[in-house]
């Protein structure tokens, strides 16, 4: 399923934004789907450390942010 998501952004960060892909060799677009999946990525990783019982080795989680997402 796809669906849009608002991209509100102003002029200033919008052509900051442009200026930081540039050197990925990726589209705005691509960047932007990439960020967002390493940005839940991580708050998954963070929300098992911290979550009692939680099947992740909590020495592994710290190292394992450090990582490119799945």
């Amino acid at each position: 399923m796809s669906t849009k998501v608002p991209r509100d952004l102003p002029d200033a960060e919008h052509q900051a934004l442009k200026i930081a892909v540039v050197p990925t060799n990726r589209s705005v677009h691509q960047w932007g789907r990439d960020a967002m999946s390493e940005k839940i990525w991580r708050e998954h990783a963070s929300a098992s450390w911290h979550a009692p019982n939680a099947e992740a080795d909590e020495t592994d989680v710290p190292a394992k942010a450090d990582e490119n997402p799945p």
